[in-house]
């Protein structure tokens, strides 16, 4: 059995905070990646993952799970949803989401709470993985991550963080004669981000 920690390397776009150290997998509360815009939408951030195992060939499962927490819950400024999919290089490849169609992949409805919860309560399988991708492919892996809320009223500038992310998950090793076995486990996670 094989393993490895995969996890993103560097920040992406602006609509995040991020600093450019490995906080959302450092399994501290006290870290963590954040939108604290006062506005109804949708606001993702893209990660690069790091590169597989040498004997990587194709990806055979795969989930996903967050710990999040909202820095003091605002009744006017609500937290709808977090969802997350996994594209290849220049987004030209779609390797884990919802279904085939590139819908993203919904962990569910954050609680409204300062206490950190993790959503799902287990790791949750992605919809859709596709198991023809390549080593190349998952090597240029980007996962984007998109915080949705709803502004209700005035609302305020409250932090809707995310403190981990984890993915884990199987993938078929090449096997010494050019091959492939049994599967090993894919464990770890996380993306940069700024914190206290």
């Amino acid at each position: 059995m094989a393993s490895v920690t995969l996890q993103p390397t560097t920040a992406g776009a602006a609509s995040w905070t991020s600093a450019p150290n490995n906080v959302l997998n450092d399994g501290s509360d006290s870290t963590y990646g954040y939108d604290d815009t006062n506005s109804t939408g949708t606001y993702d951030q893209d990660y690069n993952l790091n590169a597989t195992p040498a004997d990587f060939t194709t990806m055979d499962t795969l989930s996903v799970q967050a710990r999040v927490q909202e820095d003091a819950p605002d009744a006017n400024l609500t937290w709808d949803d977090l969802r997350v999919i996994i594209y290849g290089t220049g987004h030209l490849t779609l390797l884990a989401a919802l279904n085939i169609g590139a819908s993203t992949q919904s962990l569910g409805d954050p609680p409204e709470s300062s206490t950190p919860s993790n959503l799902p309560s287990t790791p949750q399988s992605f919809g859709y993985i596709n198991t023809a991708a390549t080593k190349s492919d998952w090597d240029g892996a980007t996962i984007t991550i998109a915080i949705i809320k709803t502004r209700q009223k005035g609302g305020g500038s409250v932090q809707m963080r995310v403190l981990e992310l984890t993915l884990s998950g199987t993938y078929t090793p090449a096997s010494p004669g050019g091959g492939s076995s049994n599967p090993g486990p894919i464990v770890g996670g996380g993306f940069y981000g700024g914190g206290d």
